[in-house]
């Protein structure tokens, strides 16, 4: 009898659980197609060099631990779920069913719905599962082909992770169904929602908001006005009187305004004046903020990471509070809006306004929550293409040799300390394991002044230098021309990264060198870009020097590097072992800094956290957007249930449908849009300045074409989300009135 009523229970109410159903499915469908390539039966041909054991147990973790999160929407849809069937459960115990049995039926209930969202997310995972396949095979450089596959340990791990949850769930909220009293079941749709007065949401946030605009004060005075430079450039000061004078102008508007309210009407204060009045500094606050990283790098700015760190926390509180404040003041604007226009008494128009008036006091918290909850989401999507695409861009640019092995004369202390070492160790390691070697090249960097040795200011190093042979062996490896010199001049290897009008504005400052075989001048078109990966050049410098053979035969050598090209790519086994051979060699040399670099080991290591950060960032992303459109659907079909009543009148007064389904459109459009539009104007505003802190690096590592249609991808993935989820709550809220 128990099943029957179980399974008459959930048909009864499905459509309550279509949402639901919904967004279990799109998060059961996603955790099982980002896992299934770390199932021990899922072997795709990377070839040799790589290996997908250093992919599988951070990625695990790191999904489940986000998908944690839903935890507490499936907490929340069934205390929805509750509260529309209170009712139906003080009959049941009244007509003499236990509580015990009511909640445990309610518990079937819920996990009946629970097991057909994972059989239809397994299915669903397993076409999701081969965009991941080729998302992966594509970060591997390797070519897709369709496996329809079913891995039995991701389901089955998929299956028993997602039953925990919902049994944890329903465990908490069978035990909320035994301690409600009866009483309270049976008047719980006729209660009226707590008054907005009630609701300390507001000032808490404009206490926390004053609060960090004394913090952005003191940081101001404390940690960026001591570095005041009058040689500074118009942007930099410009920054620093941002800083210090915006938070401190809108503590000073807000006290002003206190006390004149204060003083006009002593019991009567108007606290959303003040939050308008606080609004009102927010853009100039957060484009003060916003200054720090977009100068800091530009100008080289003392300014310490805990301090970039308190101001970016300084900006997330600036958005936090106005996409807050745009929602308390909404029903300050729409009384307004009523009160004001004469077309608000034409039509329907007075009845919308009631719908939202009635709902929106009370609802500040949930839709600034969600608000904020949808900020944060879309900034993780649009900043997953930069970052992403910066530690791909960054990786291909330093694994440029297949084998890479580099030292530096930072922990010498003396030039004797300095070791030459030809590594021909590792040149026979990688012989008796069977690697063929096309190009091994001995590089010899050099110091163009012996003085210089002992100059290790950050930002100041002295520039390294190698001699054109090296150099043009070096070219040969990656397929470029040799180049000339006379023996009077020199050239300028630029990294990959640096900008060209920064190279020559470096080129025409620094056209003549002073070496200790005499002067150098630049040569004609002296300026390169060759591909050299990264350690070639001294710490904290973008350039390297290019001389003539007989002139570094007169300075001081510093380091020593080898360069290796393979006929085969290395092995991925074979690359970890030449570098714990090499760790092993030279790791307990503390005078002498070495390193080791092969590409096989780089790419492999670098493409697994790379994709690692991509999919744990889309999943999050994807996870709490689903969360905050999936509550603001329940909470219309919530409003649907008590105050359908209301749309009742309107049919009896003579409405048509047309016109009621219109009313119905507008309403949800306000509720999904207000949250949806304060979080997106958030989030691309913060978006905007990212991308200018960082454009150098956005156009050396990604390229703005390519950054520019990934966003507009990410865009349009977001835009059909949330139409498929309004337009579900609206057939769901039109047939609920119907």
């Amino acid at each position: 009898m128990y099943i029957k009523l179980i399974l008459r229970n959930a048909i009864r109410s499905a459509k309550d659980y279509i949402i639901y159903i919904m967004t279990l499915t799109l998060c059961v469908s996603m955790f099982y197609a980002f896992l299934s390539i770390t199932s021990r039966y899922f072997k795709p041909d990377l070839g040799a060099e790589f290996s997908l054991e250093i992919l599988g147990a951070p990625l695990k973790a790191s999904i489940a631990l986000l998908t944690l999160l839903m935890l507490y929407l499936v907490n929340y849809v069934n205390r929805y779920m509750i509260k529309r069937r209170m009712k139906e459960f003080a009959l049941q115990t009244i007509m003499g069913m236990e509580r015990a049995v009511t909640s445990r039926l309610f518990l079937a209930e819920t996990l009946l719905m629970g097991a057909l969202s994972i059989g239809l997310g397994i299915v669903l995972g397993a076409f999701l599962s081969q965009l991941i396949t080729a998302l992966m095979l594509s970060s591997y450089g390797k070519s897709y082909h369709i496996m329809w596959t079913l891995f039995p340990d991701t389901a089955l791990f998929c299956t028993v992770f997602f039953l925990i949850c919902f049994l944890a769930a329903g465990a908490y909220n069978s035990s909320v169904i035994k301690r409600i009293p009866i009483t309270q079941m049976l008047s719980e749709n006729r209660r009226n929602e707590d008054t907005v007065k009630k609701s300390r949401f507001m000032p808490v946030m404009s206490a926390l908001y004053i609060a960090a605009l004394l913090w952005m004060t003191d940081t101001a005075v404390y940690r960026v006005l001591p570095f005041y430079d009058s040689r500074h450039p118009f942007a930099v000061k410009l920054m620093m009187f941002g800083v210090t004078v915006m938070p401190i102008a809108s503590l000073v508007a807000a006290l002003a305004y206190s006390v004149a309210e204060f003083a006009k009407n002593r019991k009567a204060f108007r606290f959303y004046g003040l939050v308008a009045m606080l609004l009102a500094f927010v853009p100039f606050v957060a484009a003060a903020l916003l200054l720090v990283p977009l100068e800091k790098l530009p100008y080289f700015l003392p300014i310490t990471q805990d301090t970039l760190t308190v101001y970016l926390a300084d900006i997330a509180v600036c958005f936090a509070f106005a996409i807050s404040a745009v929602v308390c003041l909404a029903s300050v604007l729409l009384t307004r809006l009523k009160n004001r226009k004469q077309s608000s008494y034409r039509g329907e128009n007075l009845f919308f306004y009631g719908q939202l008036l009635s709902t929106l006091k009370t609802a500040v918290k949930s839709m600034s929550l969600i608000g904020i909850t949808l900020a944060f989401s879309i900034g993780i999507f649009m900043a997953e293409p930069l970052l992403v695409g910066w530690a791909e861009g960054y990786l291909e640019m330093r694994s440029v040799f297949d084998v890479q092995i580099c030292s530096f004369h930072n922990q010498a202390e003396t030039i004797e300390d300095i070791h030459m070492d030809s590594y021909d160790e590792c040149t026979r390691f990688l012989e008796e394991k069977g690697v063929e070697l096309t190009a091994n090249v001995f590089v010899v960097k050099y110091l163009p002044l012996a003085r210089d040795f002992h100059n290790r200011r950050k930002y100041d190093f002295p520039v390294g230098a190698i001699s054109l042979s090296d150099y043009n062996a070096l070219r040969k490896m990656q397929g470029e021309e040799a180049v000339s010199l006379g023996e009077s001049e020199f050239l300028m290897q630029w990294r990959q990264i640096a900008d060209y009008d920064t190279a020559l504005e470096y080129a025409g400052a620094h056209g003549t060198v002073e070496t200790d075989a005499g002067k150098l001048t630049l040569a004609e078109d002296g300026i390169y870009y060759a591909p050299l990966g990264e350690s070639i050049y001294n710490s904290y410098t973008d350039v390297l020097y290019v001389f003539p053979d007989s002139v570094c035969g007169r300075l001081l050598p510093v380091s020593g590097n080898r360069f290796m090209m393979s006929k085969e790519p290395i092995p991925y086994e074979t690359a970890a072992a030449l570098e714990e051979f090499f760790r092993h060699k030279y790791g307990d040399d503390l005078a002498f800094d070495y390193i080791i670099r092969t590409r096989s080991e780089q790419m492999s290591t670098g493409i697994a956290t790379n994709f690692t950060l991509k999919l744990a960032m889309i999943y999050g992303a994807v996870i709490l957007m689903l969360s905050c459109v999936t509550i603001l659907a329940l909470q219309q079909l919530s409003e649907a249930d008590r105050f359908g009543y209301r749309f009742d009148v309107l049919k009896k007064l003579g409405v048509p449908k047309e016109r009621i389904n219109g009313l119905i459109m507008k309403q949800i459009a306000f509720w999904f849009g207000l949250p949806v539009a304060a979080a997106v104007v958030a989030a691309g505003v913060f978006e905007v300045f990212v991308c200018a802190s960082f454009w150098t690096q956005v156009k050396a590592y990604i390229g703005a074409g390519a950054l520019l249609s990934q966003l507009c991808a990410t865009v349009v993935i977001l835009a059909v989300l949330l139409g498929c989820y309004f337009m579900a709550t609206w057939i769901l809220f039109r047939r609920a009135v119907e």
